[in-house]
């Protein structure tokens, strides 16, 4: 063989879309992510606590528990809404959730650094 054909530089690999690119790295970050967790029982019993909603997250405040529950149901009637065809009131009811689930982070962020 001749010493060009050894040093050969690899070729790029070519992604057939761009959509599918980044559909595949966003399924690959949200099997790894705690905020968006697998759909699974709604109610149930896990570490021998009853839970509902998912079983692994424990609020570490009164506070960042609401603002979850209010998460929860602010996101299910703007899906419900937006099922309604009723696509600005659904829209305003899934941003009031979006905002409550931060604003919930943030709560369990704050007690975290106080204890």
């Amino acid at each position: 063989m001749s010493p060009l054909l050894l040093l050969a530089p690899p070729t790029p690999r070519v992604v057939p879309s761009l959509r599918v690119e980044a559909a595949r790295i966003a399924a690959e970050r949200f099997e790894d992510s705690w905020r968006l967790p697998e759909p699974g029982p709604l109610f149930g019993i896990d570490g021998g606590l009853w839970f509902v909603g998912a079983g692994h997250y424990r609020p570490r405040s009164t506070r960042a528990a609401a603002l979850h529950g209010g998460s929860i149901a602010a996101t299910l009637v703007g899906e419900i809404l937006l099922a309604a065809d009723s696509p600005l009131a659904g829209f305003g009811a899934l941003l009031a959730g979006a905002t409550l689930d931060a604003a919930g982070a943030d709560a369990d962020r704050a007690a975290e650094a106080r204890r």
